[in-house]
């Protein structure tokens, strides 16, 4: 009987050895598993933030760079339109001049004309007024 005693409180030993044992790496195997759980939700969440900051600094980016082109194109548009309204205004200038200047020709050519066809008229009505005179003075003159 002591032998069958002893007999099972080996087996009771080992039983007991085995369960204290498999305790002890199930608890640190679950240790493991949650460390590497936890560290992959913080990596997770790490790289979840880094998205976020990646995309603020993209949307950052994206919004810099479209006022910068609108602002381009602002200044573009500035120039074209100072030179289209410097040209416009020379071109009206120019424009100006020769209707001046042709309607100072014309008043000078027909002020010209004027005092020509006056002057026409002015010795043209002198030699008429002449011409009876004389006939008029012959005519007087005892024949």
């Amino acid at each position: 009987m002591d032998s069958i005693n002893s007999f099972g409180h080996s087996i009771t030993s080992t039983v007991s050895l085995l369960l204290s044992l498999n305790h002890l790496v199930a608890s640190k195997i679950v240790l493991v598993i949650s460390f590497l759980l936890s560290s992959l939700q913080a990596a997770v969440q790490a790289l979840a933030q880094a998205v976020v900051i990646i995309l603020e600094d993209l949307f950052l980016f994206a919004k810099e760079t479209f006022e910068s082109v609108v602002a381009a194109c602002e200044v573009l548009f500035s120039i074209f339109d100072s030179v289209l309204e410097t040209g416009i205004a020379g071109f009206l200038s120019i424009k100006a001049f020769f209707s001046a200047l042709f309607s100072s020709i014309s008043s000078a050519f027909f002020g010209v004309c004027n005092g020509v066809v006056y002057s026409y008229e002015s010795t043209k009505d002198f030699f008429c007024l002449l011409g009876q005179s004389v006939i008029l003075l012959l005519n007087l003159v005892p024949r």
